[in-house]
């Protein structure tokens, strides 16, 4: 395909209207070893003016255009985690897995040409990928009194994929209370 105008979606529109909901799974099944799930959504949708030309799926979207963008993606994480320090109130692990991640963008626009007389016309270009990643992460939790606990990860990797470039961090600090074995209450 052809590259067209590379695309800072956050500095382009921001984050404009937001949408994210995330869901963490883990099994602890031995006691240095865990499975862990996540599924993450996040939609977001805004429109700005453009300060240059942009191509994007054949069509150009002239300078001083209202353009509005739309961007969903989803990931789905399954990784295996060994604590490699395990103490009575605190441990530390590392994790290995993999990412689905599955990304949709949208630029939609009225374009208005004048070329003998003036023609408006609705435009609309959409672009989509699939792509398993790899996934390393580390991960601290410490155990206080009153059965709460917190609980500190990262990971971050940066992917190229065809005319896609980007990052893809995931941070979380986690406050839980874990009044019963089976079921805990969080914020983070």
């Amino acid at each position: 395909g052809e590259a067209g105008t590379p695309i800072d979606w956050n500095r382009t529109f921001g984050e404009g209207s937001l949408t994210r909901i995330r869901l963490d799974a883990q099994w602890r099944f031995a006691e240095r070893h865990k499975l862990r799930a996540l599924w993450f959504d996040s939609d977001r949708s805004d429109s700005t003016t453009t300060d240059r030309d942009i191509e994007w799926g054949g069509e150009t979207f002239p300078v001083n255009t209202k353009v509005k963008g739309d961007l969903q993606y989803q990931i789905y994480e399954l990784s295996y985690e060994y604590a490699f320090l395990r103490r009575e109130t605190y441990e530390l692990s590392a994790s290995i897995g993999a990412y689905w991640v599955s990304m949709d963008s949208r630029l939609s626009a009225t374009l208005t040409i004048e070329e003998g007389g003036t023609v408006t016309r609705d435009v609309r270009r959409d672009g989509s990928f699939d792509v398993p990643l790899p996934v390393l992460g580390l991960r601290g939790q410490w155990v206080f009194p009153y059965d709460l606990s917190l609980d500190v990860s990262g990971q971050y990797f940066t992917a190229s994929i065809d005319e896609y470039d980007g990052d893809l961090q995931n941070y979380r600090a986690t406050v839980t209370w874990q009044p019963h074995k089976w079921i805990g209450l969080g914020l983070g």
